[in-house]
Order: structure tokens, then C-alpha cells, then sequence
């Protein structure tokens, strides 16, 4: 098992990055996500908290030795989220529900107002990667490898919708609507 963990802060309320959190894909700085599917969304009517699951479709680019084993395909990813109004945190649990006979990645991220700044908001990336496969150690690698890659991107993807939000480019409502139903391909460019 592979375990790496990381803190960012963006210079923006938490109320902002959250928002920015559901429009972040499609965006050109993510091409790897083609789809990002609401499955479910409910507010929890005793504690506030809004609940959602999302599925995501990634395209799954290796390393030649690893496609002669695998051959190309892409993978779903299953994302459940904890938002809490109160606390203001906002906890996002993703794992990948394909190609686990090889690896399987769990990421966990929370969103919380700053330590450093009340005006800023405090995103914590947990990954953990492990693989059953004989040569797992060197999946694992390749695994965190690619895993702290594409967390960079997913840092530029919510700034790129923090900018988007902040020039009135999109709305919350345009970029990803809450209780969609699920897509049947890529979600469409906005206009």
C-alpha cells in the first residue's frame, strides 16, 4: 500500500470553493474526466447535511508495459460527498470502481475554512493506493505517481472555476445542475 497526503490552500471562502467543487468538470484543464454523473443527492433533515454520490468516467492512460496486461479502457469512479453547512466542511470520499483486479485508489479531501485565514478555504488529499497483483509494488507506485499528477490538476480544475465564478461566466446552476439525471457521454460545453 501507497499512502500520500498533501494541503492546499486556496485564497477563496469556503463557501466559494465548494460551489466551485460541482463545476470544476468539464474543464480544459482535466481533459482525463469525460463525465461527472449526480446520482443521488438528499439534505439530511435532522443535521443539514447535504449527501451526494457522483459517478466519473476517466480515461485510463498507462504505460505501455502495463496496457499489453490491460489493454485501454477507461474507469469509473464513484464519489460520495458529506457537505455540512454548520461545520462548514465539505468531505469527499472517491474510489475507483474498475480495473480493481489491478488497483485500487481511495482519495479522501476536506474542505474547511482555513487555520490561516477565515477568508480562505483549506483543502487536505488523502490517496491511498494498493494493488493485488504480484508486481504490486510497482502498480502502487505508478498508482501514487499518476495520483499526485492528476491532484495538480484537479487544484487548477476548482481555480479554474473559482475564475469562472468570479468573472459571472457560469453559474452554479449552469455548471452542474444538482439533481441532473445522469448523462448517457460526456456532458456537454456550456454556452
Amino acid at each position: 500500500m501507497r499512502v500520500w497526503s498533501t494541503v492546499h490552500q486556496f485564497r477563496e471562502p469556503w463557501e466559494q470553493v465548494t460551489v466551485a467543487h460541482w463545476i470544476k468538470y468539464p474543464n480544459p484543464l482535466s481533459r482525463h474526466v469525460l463525465t461527472a454523473d449526480t446520482l443521488e443527492r438528499r439534505v439530511d433533515p435532522e443535521t443539514g447535511c447535504m449527501h451526494s454520490t457522483r459517478l466519473m468516467k476517466k480515461t485510463n492512460r498507462k504505460p505501455q508495459w502495463m496496457s499489453r496486461f490491460m489493454g485501454e479502457s477507461n474507469a469509473f469512479v464513484v464519489e460520495k460527498s458529506v457537505l455540512d453547512p454548520q461545520a462548514r466542511t465539505f468531505t469527499t470520499f472517491t474510489k475507483n470502481v474498475t480495473l480493481t483486479s489491478w488497483m485500487t485508489v481511495e482519495e479522501t479531501c476536506v474542505y474547511a475554512v482555513s487555520d490561516e485565514n477565515p477568508e480562505w478555504t483549506s483543502c487536505k488529499t488523502t490517496a491511498r493506493v494498493t494493488s493485488p497483483v504480484r508486481i504490486g509494488d510497482v502498480v502502487e507506485n505508478f498508482g501514487i505517481e499518476r495520483f499526485k499528477a492528476n491532484s495538480e490538476k484537479a487544484k487548477q480544475a476548482v481555480m479554474h472555476a473559482l475564475d469562472k465564478l468570479r468573472l459571472g461566466s457560469v453559474s452554479f446552476m449552469e455548471g452542474a445542475d444538482p439533481v441532473a439525471p445522469p448523462s448517457s457521454g460526456s456532458l456537454p460545453p456550456k454556452p
